[in-house]
């Protein structure tokens, strides 16, 4: 097996490597793109702050629904920031 030959070998080995691996968070993939977390009970347990930054360019119409959307999570901690980015 000659030098070239032997790193061909390697070089696919780690393609199908990477495939695996993307094929198995697929798998792992809900609906709405979110990886499915590993989880002993179905309870989520919250580790710290969790600061939400929403950048709101002409967003009148839409923000008060975000803003509702992102309240309505069960975090004890929970920031929102909200960026008027020069809106009109």
């Amino acid at each position: 097996m000659t030098t070239i030959d032997l790193i061909t070998l390697i070089a696919w080995g780690a393609m199908c490597n990477v495939w695996g691996v993307l094929l198995w968070m697929q798998r792992r993939l809900r609906s709405d793109g979110t990886l499915v977390s590993a989880k002993i009970d179905d309870q989520v347990f919250p580790t710290g702050r969790v600061a939400v930054i929403i950048p709101a360019r002409n967003e009148a119409a839409g923000i008060e629904a975000c803003l509702s959307t992102v309240q309505a999570q069960d975090i004890d901690d929970l920031r929102i920031v909200v960026v008027d980015d020069r809106s009109e």
